[in-house]
C-alpha cells in the first residue's frame, strides 16, 4: 500500500497559523481563566494571590501572564504582601503539557518580573520564606524564576535599612520528592540611607538550598572599596581602592561553613594617587548563623605576618560589628607607604625600620581597643641621623590612641617620649623630656609643630620637658622649660649667628622667656633676658649687656641690616629702589643696651646704655647715657632704613667733658648716612658750646657748624685777662683752625690745631 505525503502547503498553515495565533495571544484576554490559575497558585505557594488581568503566552510554552498582581503573606508575619509588582511588573506562567489534555491546571515554572519582595522575620524567629522550601512546595513548583527585581527585609513591623536591587534568581527543583532547589542569582546589595543604587559590579552565586543546609558558591565581582564600606559602616570611610571575593559557603543554617579570599587593590586615600601593584591577597574562613544573623570570619594562618578578624551580630536589622586586627612580627617599613597614601604629610625619603605585635579592634566610630608594640623601630628623615626606640607601645581605648612612654636615641643623644591623641576632637598632646638631645634632632622628629624657640634653633642642646597640644579649641603650641647649652641662632639682619653658651628657656604657647643668656656674636660677648609675646605693639623685648665692642666691628655684625644688596644699576648709577624685607618689615621690638666700653676710632666711651625701640625700617636709640673723657653724654639717635644706606640724626649734650686740660659742655645735631667712610664724609652737625681752657684763656663759648671735613665757628666769645674778645673761625684745608677775633681796637689771630693753639 502506497504511503501518502503530506502537502507542505498544509504544514505551511499550520506553522503560520501557530505563529498568528501566538502573536495575537498576548492581546487576547483570558480573565475568564484568571480564578483557576489563581487557584493553582495558591495551592504551590500556600499565600492568597490576587490578579488584575490575565492574557495567553504561546510561545513561552502553554502559559499566561498576569498583570496587577499581588501575593499576600501569611498574616502571622505582617499586613503587608510577600511580593507586589509596580505597574510594568508581571507573572509569566507556564503550564506542564500535560495539562492540555487533562484539563487540570498544573505549574511548570513561575518568573516574577520586576517584583517587590518583603522578606519578613517573625517574632517567632521563622522567615516567610522558609514553607517555600517544603518537598510539597518543590513537587508542585519545579521552577521559579525573578527578574529585575528587589528584595527587602523587615524584621516584625520594622523594616531593614538594607535591600537587594536588579536581582536575577533561577530556582530549579531537584530530585522528585526531594525539597531542594539548585539556584542561580545576582544582585546588587545596597542601603536605604544612601544615594547609591548598590555596587557598580554585582554579587552573584549558584549553589543548592534545602532545609536546614544550604551549599554556595558567591562572587564578588571587582568593586569601588568606597561603596564596599558605604555598604558595610553606612558611609565611605576615606579609603579609597578596589575589592574582589569568592566564598563558599555551606553547612547548617545555623552553622553555616565560610571559605574564601578577598583581593584588595590600588588602596589609596580619596585625595591620594592609587598605590599601584599586585594587590593584597587574603584567604579567610568562618561561620555564619543564618536564625541569629551571626556572621564571624577571620584570615587563614599562613606566611603573612598579620590576621584580621570580622564580626557582625544583626545584619539585616541593627548591625553590631567588630573588625580586629593582629600582628606578629609585621615588619613596619610598608607602614610608610600606607600612611602616605593615606594622606600623612611624610617626606618622601623617611624610612621606618623594625617589627610590630600586637592586636586592635574597631567596633565602630571612635570606637577602638587594643595595644601594639613595636620593637627595635628606627626611623630615618632626610638628612638627618635615625631615631631608634628599643620598644615602643601604643594602646587604643575608644577614640583615644596613647603612646606610652617610650625611650628614642639618635647616635648622639636620648630622650622619652609620650603622647596622646583623640580621634574624635583631633586633640593631639605630646610630652618630650631629655638629659640631653641635639636642637637637631628635636627639629627634625618634632617637627613640623610650630615653636618659636625650635624652629630659631639651627645646632645646640637642651635638656628639661616640653609639652605640646593641639586641638580645635585648644591653642596650639609648646609649653615647658628647658636647659640650652651649645645653641646656634641664625638671626636675620646679623652677619654672624647667636651662639649660645647656657640660657634658661620657658614657653607657654606662642609666648618665649629666655633667662641668664649667656652668648656671644662675632667677637662679642653678650649676657642678658629675651621676651616674646605675641599681640604686643613691641612683642620682642630683651634686656643686653655688652662688656667691650669696638664700633667698626659692631657695623659690621650689623651689616645685613644697614646694608642690603643691590643690583647692578642701584650700584654702578644709584637708581631704582630697594625694597625692605620682610624680616626687617616685621620687626617690633623693645628692649636696652648696656655697653661696658664703647671705642669709635680713638675715643673709648664707658658705660654706654641705651633705650632701643624698633619699629620696622625705623629704629630709635634713646635716653643714651655715655661716661666719656671724664665726663658724660647724653643723646637720642633715630635710624632710617628705608634706603639703600642708613640715614641717622643725633641730638647730643656733653656734661662737662675734658677738653685740652679743660671742660667743655655742649650741645647739638648730628646728620649723617652711610656705613664705615662714607659715613664720616656725609656729617653734618651744628650746635653750641661753652668751655673753659686754662692754659690759653678762661671761660669761652659759641656756636659751631660741620660740614666734613670743615669746622666752622660763629660767635666764639673768649676772655683773655680782663678783655672779652669775639669773632669766629674755621679749620684750613690743612686741618688747622684760624680764629679771627676782637675787643674793641684790639686784634687777635689764633691759629693751630685744636690741640695746640698759637695766639698771635
Amino acid at each position: 500500500m502506497k504511503r501518502r505525503s503530506i502537502p507542505w502547503r498544509w504544514l505551511l498553515a499550520g506553522l503560520a497559523a501557530f505563529v498568528m495565533a501566538g502573536v495575537a495571544a498576548p492581546f487576547l484576554s483570558a480573565d475568564s481563566y484568571g480564578e483557576r490559575i489563581g487557584k493553582a497558585l495558591e495551592a504551590s505557594l500556600g499565600r492568597k494571590i490576587k490578579i488584575g488581568t490575565v492574557h495567553f503566552d504561546l510561545f513561552g510554552g502553554p502559559g499566561f501572564t498576569l498583570g496587577d498582581v499581588e501575593i499576600s503573606d501569611d498574616p502571622a508575619f505582617g499586613i503587608e504582601p510577600i511580593a507586589q509588582f509596580p505597574q510594568a511588573g508581571s507573572i509569566d506562567v507556564r503550564l506542564q503539557l500535560k495539562s492540555l489534555w487533562t484539563g487540570k491546571l498544573q505549574v511548570a515554572s513561575l518568573r516574577l518580573n520586576e517584583p517587590i519582595v518583603n522578606l519578613v522575620k517573625g517574632n517567632s524567629g521563622q522567615w516567610n520564606f522558609e514553607p517555600l522550601l517544603s518537598p510539597r512546595v518543590v513537587a508542585s513548583l519545579p521552577r521559579l524564576e525573578v527578574r529585575e527585581g528587589r528584595i527587602n527585609f523587615k524584621f516584625g513591623d520594622t523594616k531593614s535599612i538594607f535591600y537587594v536591587d536588579n536581582v536575577d534568581l533561577d530556582a530549579v527543583a531537584g530530585s522528585s520528592g526531594a525539597a531542594n532547589w539548585d539556584l542561580r542569582f545576582s544582585g546588587e546589595p545596597a542601603r536605604t540611607d544612601r544615594p547609591s543604587h548598590g555596587f557598580r559590579r554585582s554579587v552573584t552565586g549558584r549553589g543548592r538550598c534545602r532545609p536546614e543546609r544550604v551549599n554556595f558558591d558567591i562572587e564578588l565581582e571587582r568593586s569601588a572599596l568606597s561603596e564596599f564600606s558605604a555598604l558595610i559602616f553606612g558611609r565611605d570611610v576615606g579609603i579609597h581602592g578596589t575589592v574582589a571575593s569568592r566564598v563558599q559557603l555551606s553547612g547548617a543554617v545555623n552553622d553555616i561553613q565560610i571559605a574564601g579570599n578577598l583581593q584588595l587593590q590600588d588602596l589609596h586615600r580619596w585625595d591620594q594617587m592609587p598605590m599601584k601593584g599586585e594587590g593584597w591577597p587574603l584567604d579567610f574562613h568562618g561561620h555564619l548563623d543564618l536564625t541569629t544573623q551571626r556572621l564571624e570570619m577571620e584570615s587563614q594562618s599562613g606566611p603573612m605576618p598579620f590576621a584580621i578578624r570580622y564580626r557582625v551580630a544583626d545584619y539585616l536589622s541593627r548591625p553590631r560589628w567588630a573588625l580586629g586586627l593582629t600582628w606578629n612580627r609585621f615588619p613596619a617599613e610598608p607602614l610608610v607607604a600606607v600612611a602616605r597614601q593615606m594622606g600623612a604629610p611624610l617626606p618622601e625619603d623617611v624610612k621606618l625600620a623594625g617589627t610590630l605585635d600586637g592586636a586592635v579592634s574597631w567596633s565602630g566610630p571612635n570606637n577602638l581597643q587594643g595595644q601594639i608594640a613595636f620593637h627595635d623601630a628606627a626611623v630615618t628623615f632626610p638628612d638627618s641621623p635615625a631615631v631608634e626606640s628599643g620598644e615602643a607601645k601604643v594602646l587604643f581605648d575608644g577614640d583615644r590612641i596613647h603612646l606610652a612612654p617610650a625611650l628614642v636615641r639618635t647616635a648622639e643623644s636620648e630622650a622619652s617620649l609620650e603622647a596622646d591623641y583623640r580621634v574624635s576632637t583631633q586633640e593631639l598632646q605630646l610630652d618630650i623630656s631629655s638629659e640631653g638631645m641635639t636642637i637637631a634632632a628635636i627639629r627634625t622628629h618634632a617637627a613640623r609643630l610650630p615653636a618659636p624657640l625650635l624652629q630659631a634653633l639651627s645646632s645646640g642642646v637642651w635638656k628639661g620637658k616640653l609639652h605640646y597640644r593641639r586641638g580645635p579649641d585648644i591653642q596650639e603650641g609648646w609649653s615647658g622649660q628647658i636647659q640650652l647649652a651649645k645653641a646656634e641662632i641664625p638671626l636675620p639682619g646679623l652677619a654672624e649667628p647667636l651662639r649660645v653658651r647656657s640660657a634658661t628657656a620657658r614657653l607657654d604657647g606662642a609666648k618665649l622667656w629666655v633667662d641668664k643668656m649667656v652668648a656671644r656674636v662675632g667677637p662679642a660677648d653678650i649676657a642678658g633676658d629675651y621676651r616674646y609675646e605675641p599681640g604686643a605693639v613691641r612683642p620682642h623685648r630683651f634686656r643686653l649687656t655688652i662688656p667691650v665692642i669696638d664700633a667698626a666691628e659692631l657695623e659690621r655684625l650689623l651689616m645685613p641690616t644697614l646694608r642690603r644688596n643691590q643690583g647692578f644699576l642701584a650700584r654702578t648709577l644709584g637708581i631704582g629702589k630697594t625694597g625692605i624685607p620682610d624680616w626687617l618689615a616685621q620687626r617690633f621690638m623693645d628692649g636696652t643696651v648696656q655697653i661696658g666700653e664703647l671705642t669709635i676710632g680713638d675715643t673709648v666711651f664707658d658705660r654706654v646704655q641705651s633705650r632701643v625701640r624698633w619699629n620696622g625700617a625705623s629704629v630709635d636709640l634713646g635716653d643714651i647715657e655715655v661716661q666719656v673723657e671724664n665726663g658724660a653724654a647724653y643723646g637720642r639717635v633715630l635710624v632710617d632704613l628705608t634706603g639703600r644706606a642708613p640715614v641717622y640724626r643725633t641730638n647730643f649734650h656733653l656734661d662737662s667733658v675734658d677738653f685740652q686740660g679743660g671742660k667743655i659742655d655742649a650741645e647739638g645735631v648730628i646728620h649723617a648716612a652711610g656705613t664705615g667712610a662714607d659715613l664720616l664724609a656725609g656729617i653734618h652737625s651744628e650746635g653750641s658750646f661753652t668751655g673753659r681752657a686754662p692754659d690759653i684763656c678762661k671761660p669761652a663759648s659759641g656756636c659751631y657748624r660741620v660740614e666734613w671735613p670743615r669746622l666752622r665757628f660763629t660767635e666764639r666769645q673768649l676772655m683773655i685777662g680782663p678783655d672779652l674778645f669775639t669773632g669766629r673761625g674755621a679749620t684750613l684745608g690743612d686741618g688747622r683752625v684760624l680764629l679771627q677775633l676782637s675787643s674793641g681796637a684790639k686784634q687777635m689771630k689764633v691759629t693751630g690745631t685744636l690741640a695746640q693753639l698759637i695766639v698771635e
